[in-house]
């Protein structure tokens, strides 16, 4: 793990000063009649839909995560192992093997946190509890397995028959073959496996590029899958049809609208505050809509910070919350080119941006420059 020196904290401090005085002064220079409440909306979409499945997961990991009256060390586990198992002391690695292997379950998926290490590391920190320990921990027994996990022999070799052997999102096709053939699959944040990030932009770009590639090859080839696994829970059906195929795929264009919404309202808010007078002042540059963004999903971080991240790493992660939405937000240009690519190689049999997954690309990616 490297060190991690107090100048790290420079970095967000800074950009979060500047975003507050912007917003401050800005907001002293919003009228009210320039704002429309329909833009105000398809602006914020991102917050809303990020707001609302956040507590939702919250309260539905409250209802199927391990019981109050279980020790404290089980209750990271998204299944209720101490009702049908005995209990132990530790939570060491034995132990959750064993716990694994009583409970007939096809995979079980630990916890996978980020080491610090940057400016950058701060976000993919958060964005990983978010999505280890309210994601899948919400899911109870039909969640989804990470690139570390552990399998049932036999289970995985059925799995290993049906896969395509594809690199690409290669542990979200393992969990539909086997959620689909009725196993289960829990989550136990009791082991915790660490992890360096990408250390650059470039290979955090290029590894978001073939995570949503993936996304989009995995989920049009198992529809069938992911159509039997959504009948298993009313939650369930949630997730990998409303969340993953509606709300991530098909409502993906939307979001690039609300981006390009906030963008304006963003450039608007600078004019205004500079007085250039280069936009002109209408309902599509009222610095209103970012700064309604802003902080609503700072609220929204702020509840995630103290219900989802563990104490131990929230000062840790605290300075970039104020950010976590321009962050968000950037996700849409790699997703965006990751789904790019699935289609350019459906039609045309090659990609637009070759990410290191791809054999023989470069390490933090490239742009295709003829034919491949």
């Amino acid at each position: 793990m490297k060190g991690v020196g107090p100048w790290t904290l420079m970095a967000p401090a800074a950009v979060c000063a500047l975003l507050t005085l912007w917003i401050v002064l800005a907001a002293a220079n919003v009228q009210a009649a320039s704002v429309s409440l329909l833009i105000y909306g398809l602006a914020n979409l991102i917050v809303y839909t990020d707001a609302l499945d956040l507590l939702l997961r919250l309260h539905v990991r409250r209802r199927h995560t391990a019981t109050a009256s279980a020790p404290a060390d089980n209750r990271n586990v998204s299944i209720d192992l101490v009702g049908s198992l005995p209990g132990g002391s530790s939570a060491d690695l034995e132990r959750v093997i064993g716990d694994f292997q009583q409970s007939g379950a096809a995979a079980v998926c630990p916890r996978v946190m980020i080491e610090p290490d940057g400016f950058l590391a701060r976000f993919q920190a958060f964005e990983y509890a978010l999505a280890f320990r309210i994601g899948r921990e919400s899911l109870a027994d039909y969640s989804i397995t990470s690139g570390v996990s552990i399998y049932r022999r036999d289970a995985l070799w059925r799995a290993l028959r049906e896969h395509s052997l594809s690199v690409y999102a290669e542990d979200l096709e393992n969990a539909l073959i086997l959620l689909s053939q009725g196993e289960r699959i829990y989550y136990d944040g009791r082991l915790v496996v660490s992890t360096e990030g990408p250390g650059t932009l470039g290979r955090w770009f290029s590894q978001r590029v073939g995570w949503y590639h993936g996304l989009l090859k995995v989920y049009t080839e198992r529809l069938g899958a992911i159509w039997r696994i959504s009948k298993r829970t009313p939650f369930a059906g949630y997730h990998f049809v409303i969340y993953i195929g509606g709300l991530s795929l098909v409502l993906h264009l939307v979001k690039i609208l609300s981006a390009l919404l906030l963008l304006l309202s963003l450039i608007g808010g600078f004019d205004s505050l500079f007085l250039a007078h280069l936009l002109p002042r209408n309902t599509l540059t009222s610095p209103s809509y970012f700064i309604g963004a802003v902080g609503s999903y700072l609220a929204l971080g702020v509840i995630a910070l103290f219900t989802v991240v563990p104490k131990a790493e929230r000062a840790y992660i605290a300075p970039i919350v104020p950010l976590y939405l321009l962050y968000a937000l950037t996700h849409l240009l790699p997703m965006t080119i990751g789904f790019s690519n699935f289609i350019a190689v459906r039609l045309w049999g090659r990609r637009l941006y070759k990410d290191h997954y791809e054999p023989r690309a470069a390490p933090g990616g490239a742009w295709v420059r003829g034919p491949s």
